[in-house]
């Protein structure tokens, strides 16, 4: 049996860059200040099952934020086994 799953979520939040402090330990000054951050979300999954118990399981996602002073694109993808009890 193969499954394929997928899904799509907003995302929303808050950034605080250095607890809003504009000065480092340093004296280097940040620049950057802290403010809503907005975004959106995808996923997509595969599943084969290789028997009743036992699922190799393929994943991938993406994020993409806007109004960040952080990375604006994070992709991951991940490979594993899943037992089913």
């Amino acid at each position: 049996m193969f499954s394929l799953n997928a899904g799509v979520m907003a995302l929303i939040g808050y950034e605080s860059v250095n607890r809003g402090e504009a000065v480092l330990f340093d004296g280097a000054e940040i620049l950057n200040k802290g403010g809503f951050v907005y975004g959106g979300a995808g996923r997509l999954s595969a599943e084969a099952y290789i028997s009743d118990r036992l699922v190799l399981v393929a994943q991938g996602r993406a994020r993409v934020f806007w109004n960040t002073s952080v990375n604006r694109f994070r992709p991951s993808i991940g490979l594993g086994i899943r037992f089913n009890f």
